[in-house]
């Protein structure tokens, strides 16, 4: 549930190298419930979610690819 707390620091850190990405908002499909979370997008459209193992279903670490089908993209903040 620190989706947001570490997204953002990363966001302004990787900007002063020159990586362009938005907050954005999504919910995640758990199965029996949706889940609110906050991952980055680069401006090819990839998602950068280093929050990604916390949900009940496999995702890596960090997840780094297309928006997950389990994800459903919100609003970028």
């Amino acid at each position: 549930m620190m989706c947001r707390a570490v997204c953002l620091p990363l966001q302004g850190l990787l900007s002063v190298y020159g990586v362009e990405l938005d907050l954005i908002e999504c919910e995640v499909n758990c199965g029996g419930y949706d889940m609110y979370h906050t991952c980055l997008r680069l401006e090819d459209g990839r998602i950068l979610d280093p929050t990604s193992d916390q949900f009940p279903f496999r995702m890596p670490q960090v997840y780094l690819g297309p928006l997950p089908k389990r994800y459903t993209f919100l609003k970028v903040l």
